[in-house]
This record gives structure tokens, C-alpha cells and sequence, in this order.
């Protein structure tokens, strides 16, 4: 009998038939404190690198913003407005419906070497620099009207053609470019000016003129000989060579009173080395026109010809040739340009936009 609680509920002394209980912790392993230090090093690792890190964040822009004049007007929708500090390009607008433009010029803190406190802005307004400058305040709205004070943009011919109208232009003598005043009496048949030289009957006066006209190369004056006599007379009427994505063309006419078989016969543009045939066989009639496109057909092209894809006529001007190469010689030859301020003298083509 168990007189007392200990003695009852007391765990029998173990006996050496009854194997001892296993622990359920674990046996310690010489090098297992090593072990468990670096697990627990590398869980710390993962976590720092698996925490968000802080991350510098950009300084906000200054911006720009007011009226903008380019030329002396508003300038067109869409027109570039762009901000520079030094050379680097800080920011990009453009001019909105109501003539006005915004421009968000960046801190150096998002664009390397742009907005440092206190630096100067310089604007273009359609590449034109503007007489305006800004400095820069990161997180500032500035207005700051632009004024871009370059000259309009001066005209340009796109498009050369043959003068064949009346009253002729005079024809100067070869290496001038106007005619003096004698030269233009004796074109234009002045009476006074041909008595000059002996002549003062008025037929003889009207055929010495026609004379004086043809020797100068005038097409028209040879044009009405030609039909007359019935003989072809090839001549480059209208050169295209400017206007952005149309094809280029030349147009030639047959401006006598024959048939001109084109068989060897080429167009060329010294400029720019291009040399095309015309197709055999093709028949130019009397008063008949064609073209030749750049890398297109169409309807009033010469038969097949046409010439390569591209800028073959110099925007600027340049000289086109008709050649006629049985004889190693040039059918008409001619020089344009693009520029109202220079225009060459007739009987070279004229320039028209």
C-alpha cells in the first residue's frame, strides 16, 4: 500500500531489463553548432536581400509654358518645341491648337546633364533658336513667351519648263545673262536699231530678225521653221526635280513638223550620272509630248522609259541633256535652278513652284 503520494505516483527505478526511453532531441555532432550557424547566417542573407531597398528618386521637371512666334507668326500645330541646356536636349513640346506650347525640361537627377539649379535653358521652336532663355528650377512652372526670330524660309522653284510664249524673252550672247540694250533692239526688230546696220526695208528687217533670233538658238523661232519645212525638233520642255516623295520626271517634245524615231537616243543627268534609253522603235509625232518618271509608268510616260528611283535631278539645280548617240551629239541640252534669285537666261528652262 502506498501511504504516501509520492511513493504511488513515483515513477519506477529503472530496471536493466527495461531499455532506457530515446530522447526526442537531437544527439549533439561534433561541427552541428557550425552548421546550424551558417543556415541561420543564410536565412538572414535571403532576408536582407528579399526587404525593399530605398532607391533614389528623380527630381521633378521644370516646366515651361506661355505663347510662341516663329517668323513673325503663330506657328503651324504640331511645330517642335524643344529645350536644351549646353548641347543636350533636356525636354520636347510642341505648339497646341491655341498657339501655345508646354515643355517639361528634365532635372539632371533623370537625364545626365541636364537641369542643375541655376542653369541656363535655350529654346527652338521648329529648330529656330528663340531670343528667350530660362533657368532652371526643378519642380518650377515658368511662363515664358517664345519669340523665334528667323526670316521665312525663302521660295523655291520644284519644277522647270521651256518658255515658248510671247513677246520672246531676248536671248543674250553666249557667257552673259541679260541682254544689252542693242542686243534687245535688234531682237525685238526695232527699226531704228536694224538702219543701224544697214537694213531698212521692212521685209528685210523682219527676216533679218528671224535670222538674228535663230543663230541665238530661240525654239520657237526654230520650231515654226521646222514645221514648216516638216522636220522634227526634239526639245526638253518641263523638268520636275523637287516636292518632296513625287517622282521626278523630264518631258520631251517634238516641237517641228516630222516624226522623230527615238531609236538610240537617251536622256541624262550629268549630275548625277544617270544615263537612260529611249525604247527602239519608240515614234515621236509632231507636237507630241511624254515623260520620263522616276520608277514609275504612267499614262504620258515614253512607252516603257523611265528613269531609276530617286533623286536624279539636283533639287537645286543642275543641267539635263537630250542625246543623240548615233552622232556622239547633244540634241538639246539645258540648265535650271531652284532659286527665283537665279534663274539662268533663256533659252535655259525657267523655274515655276
Amino acid at each position: 500500500m502506498c501511504w504516501m503520494w509520492r511513493d504511488c505516483c513515483a515513477s519506477p527505478a529503472p530496471s536493466a531489463e527495461v531499455p532506457p526511453r530515446r530522447s526526442s532531441l537531437p544527439h549533439h555532432h561534433p561541427g552541428g553548432a557550425h552548421v546550424r550557424l551558417t543556415a541561420l547566417i543564410a536565412a538572414l542573407v535571403a532576408l536582407a536581400l528579399a526587404a525593399p531597398t530605398a532607391i533614389a528618386q528623380p527630381l521633378p521637371p521644370n516646366r515651361y509654358y506661355g505663347s510662341v512666334t516663329l517668323n513673325g507668326q503663330t506657328p503651324p500645330v504640331g511645330t517642335p518645341v524643344t529645350a536644351y541646356i549646353g548641347e543636350q536636349l533636356c525636354g520636347t513640346g510642341e505648339v497646341r491648337a491655341d498657339g501655345r506650347y508646354v515643355v517639361d525640361v528634365d532635372d539632371a537627377t533623370k537625364t545626365p546633364g541636364c537641369g542643375t539649379p541655376g542653369a541656363v535653358i535655350t529654346f527652338r521652336v521648329g529648330g529656330v533658336l528663340a531670343g528667350q532663355t530660362g533657368t532652371f528650377q526643378a519642380g518650377a512652372f515658368t511662363e515664358l513667351p517664345l519669340t523665334a526670330p528667323g526670316q521665312p524660309a525663302a521660295r523655291r522653284y520644284t519644277e522647270a519648263f521651256l518658255d515658248l510664249s510671247d513677246p520672246r524673252p531676248c536671248i543674250p550672247e553666249p557667257a552673259q545673262r541679260t541682254c544689252d540694250a542693242t542686243r534687245a533692239a535688234l531682237w525685238n526688230g526695232d527699226a531704228t536699231a536694224w538702219a543701224a546696220r544697214g537694213v531698212v526695208d521692212p521685209d528685210a528687217r523682219f527676216n533679218e530678225t528671224v535670222v538674228f533670233r535663230v543663230r541665238a538658238g530661240d525654239p520657237a523661232a526654230i520650231s515654226n521653221i521646222a514645221r514648216f519645212l516638216g522636220s522634227p525638233y526634239l526639245k526638253i520642255t518641263r523638268l520636275h526635280f523637287g516636292g518632296g516623295t513625287e517622282a521626278e520626271f523630264i518631258e520631251i517634245t517634238n516641237l517641228g513638223g516630222g516624226d522623230q524615231d527615238m531609236t538610240g537616243w537617251t536622256v541624262r543627268s550629268p549630275d548625277r550620272g544617270v544615263v537612260v534609253s529611249f525604247p527602239a522603235g519608240l515614234v515621236m509625232n509632231p507636237g507630241q509630248s511624254c515623260r520620263l518618271y522616276t520608277g514609275v509608268l504612267r499614262f504620258d510616260s515614253c512607252a516603257d522609259a523611265m528613269m531609276p528611283a530617286g533623286d536624279v535631278w539636283p533639287d537645286g539645280g543642275g543641267r539635263a541633256v537630250l542625246f543623240y548617240d548615233a552622232l556622239a551629239l547633244p540634241g538639246d541640252e539645258t540648265l535650271y535652278s531652284a532659286d527665283p534669285n537665279n534663274q539662268p537666261p533663256p533659252p535655259n528652262l525657267q523655274g515655276v513652284s
